[in-house]
């Protein structure tokens, strides 16, 4: 992911506090990352039509560009 346009923050929750279920009894974690590199490319779960589980596409994508005041974050699992 490329640099970070200096209003943005990029913000993660460490996985550990997310396995724990500690985010009910403290506050959140985060690790800002300034010195991370963001990827050029991710992967993205695409609907194009209607049907059921077997039109969801798996595809790799572009990774958005945040805009001044916006933020972007990455999503590391999910379910």
């Amino acid at each position: 992911m490329p640099h970070f346009v200096a209003a943005t923050t990029f913000v993660r929750y460490t996985r550990s506090t997310l396995l724990t279920g500690s985010l009910l009894h403290s506050p959140p974690r985060f690790r800002l990352a300034s010195t991370m590199s963001i990827p050029s490319k991710m992967k993205a779960c695409q609907i194009r039509e209607q049907g059921g589980l077997d039109v969801i596409q798996v595809t790799e994508v572009d990774v958005p560009q945040p805009a001044k005041g916006q933020v972007l974050y990455e999503v590391q699992w999910a379910g």
